[in-house]
């Protein structure tokens, strides 16, 4: 399994320097920043499972850094850290779009119980995408089975309609008038279950956006069973 990969950003300080050691020695790979200027060129370039950014006070840069990431890079989760207390962090470094906070001091059973918990919902989000995509294809067989077995039923029932039409013309007598409201009502019953099928189809293949698919279901026009009595 290839090593998750964490960008830190802030200068080489020794509070840095003791963050990305904790993380090494976890087993991650981390790559330092030292400016915003950078983590955008590195975000650009390359993809990282964590995005830690370390302020210091009122840096515009970290927090443009910060307001960019989840467009720039969706699936990169976004860790805040600093000390509120020593530095008065700015009200807008609360107001960005991160996954975390990490205000100092901390010590590293927390850093890594943080990182670890951002990148674990990582992995969920993945296999949920994941899931969709799978569904979605499932979805889009059953869908094309249906619309195949659909056409068929139609071209049976179109047959059968026009065979039965041409026996009743040749036989009208075949028929009593009990048996004619029978095979009327039968006849209603069938029309309403294929108009109803051919909508769903319909509004399914709509929302694929399958065009071919959606001229195969209205290669036949709809039956219309009055003109059999």
């Amino acid at each position: 399994m290839a090593l998750q990969e964490i960008l830190l950003v802030d200068k080489n300080t020794p509070i840095i320097s003791a963050i990305g050691y904790i993380l090494q020695s976890e087993g991650f790979q981390v790559v330092l920043a030292p400016d915003a200027e950078t983590a955008f060129e590195d975000l650009n370039n390359y993809y990282f499972d964590l995005l830690l950014v370390y302020l210091t006070g009122y840096e515009e840069d970290k927090l443009d850094l910060l307001r960019q990431a989840k467009r720039r890079a969706p699936w990169t989760k976004v860790i805040l850290a600093g000390n509120p207390r020593k530095l008065n962090l700015p009200i807008e470094a609360f107001q960005v779009e991160v996954d975390d906070y990490l205000l100092t001091p901390f010590d590293a059973p927390e850093l890594c119980r943080r990182v670890k918990h951002c990148l674990n919902m990582n992995e969920v989000l993945k296999a949920e995408a994941d899931y969709a995509d799978k569904t979605v294809s499932i979805n889009g067989r059953v869908l094309e089975a249906l619309r195949l077995k659909f056409c068929e039923i139609q071209n049976t029932l179109c047959s059968l309609i026009a065979n039965f039409k041409n026996m009743i013309r040749k036989n009208p007598y075949l028929l009593n008038n009990c048996d004619m409201s029978h095979a009327y009502e039968a006849s209603n019953d069938l029309l309403k279950l294929l108009n109803i099928t051919e909508d769903f189809l319909y509004h399914q293949l709509l929302l694929s956006h399958d065009v071919s698919a959606l001229k195969s279901v209205a290669c036949h026009p709809r039956p219309n069973f009055l003109e059999v009595w």
